[in-house]
């Protein structure tokens, strides 16, 4: 369920938004979170994936 929503980092700002996913690593628009790649880390402070949670939808 929480598939394609976005996600924001426990340790700093960042939020993943699959919309745009992670171009500079090569993630493609509409990647949703559980499809990232298992060591995909933060691109603001390198926090681990598991250090995401899923933000409510408003």
């Amino acid at each position: 369920m929480s598939e394609m929503m976005n996600h924001r980092c426990m340790y700093c700002t960042f939020v993943y938004d699959p919309s745009f996913g992670d171009p500079e690593i090569g993630i493609p628009e509409n990647t949703s979170f559980d499809d990232l790649p298992e060591d995909w880390i933060c691109p603001e402070c390198g926090a681990n994936k598991d250090d995401f949670k899923p933000m409510a939808k408003i």
